[in-house]
């Protein structure tokens, strides 16, 4: 659900599919999907950090920044948390 701040300032759910469809790209500019910008920007916010607490997640955070005449107009960030994983044992029992 998006709350009338996100909309009032701009990040509307098409909006945030966007800058979720651009930070699966990976970190980088690329031009604007939008006609509203020039260039948009995908860089990390902060590296992936496992915490000494064992009751904090480790995560990290990406920013999807949308410019137009060179200034940020808009930006979305976006939490990085492992939620599962698998694959074949990379250790066996002798």
């Amino acid at each position: 659900m998006t709350s009338k701040t996100d909309h009032r300032i701009g990040l509307t759910p098409v909006f945030k599919r966007l800058s979720f469809h651009l930070m699966l790209k990976g970190a980088g500019t690329y031009p604007s999907p939008l006609p509203n910008y020039d260039t948009v920007i995908v860089r990390s916010l902060y590296d992936f950090t496992t915490p000494s607490d064992e009751n904090i997640p480790s995560q990290g955070a990406v920013v999807v920044e949308w410019y137009k005449n060179g200034r940020r107009e808009r930006w979305c960030e976006f939490g990085c948390r492992v939620v599962g994983g698998g694959g074949a044992p990379i250790m066996h029992e002798v």
